[in-house]
């Protein structure tokens, strides 16, 4: 985990590098020429920032929601219930329908199931690490990251 850990620290440290460099000269290109190519960078470095943006966004909700502050008719999603977004979420997060039918329809042995929980485990690991990254993007140390590779049959 700590070599995954490391490389994807020097993924995002370079996205938000990159990102907070060409994203000026990328809007400009794209609305003065309509350039398609600068548009679709655009959309490729905004990533790791629209995801830090995001989890600002669910934090402001909790906050909102356990305070019980006042809230906007315009901001509420009084349409469905909080039980219910936490129960759809839990379930999107912890066992992603497309993943689930695809380890069905390939008869994965049921013991190898746990990847499903250990995928959002992993997945939860991009919360600090964004936030690091964001923060400690003009750090330059280059490390050597170690790939061990691990073969396990799945039938």
């Amino acid at each position: 985990m700590r070599a995954s850990w490391n490389q994807r620290m020097r993924w995002m440290r370079g996205h938000f590098q990159l990102g907070f460099r060409y994203t000026g000269p990328l809007w400009k290109r794209f609305f003065t020429r309509f350039d398609m190519a600068a548009f679709d960078i655009l959309v490729y470095l905004g990533q790791p920032i629209w995801m830090v943006f995001s989890y600002l966004l669910v934090l402001v909700n909790v906050v909102i929601h356990f305070t019980h502050m006042a809230v906007p008719v315009w901001a509420s999603a009084g349409i469905v219930l909080p039980s219910v977004w936490v129960a759809l979420f839990t379930f999107e997060w912890f066992a992603p329908p497309m993943l689930v039918a695809a380890l069905l329809l390939e008869k994965v042995r049921p013991k190898y199931w746990w990847g499903v929980f250990m995928f959002a485990v992993y997945g939860l690991t991009w919360l600090p690490l964004d936030f690091i990254a964001l923060f400690t993007r003009n750090d330059q140390t280059w490390f050597h990251t170690i790939h061990k590779q691990a073969a396990v049959s799945s039938k």
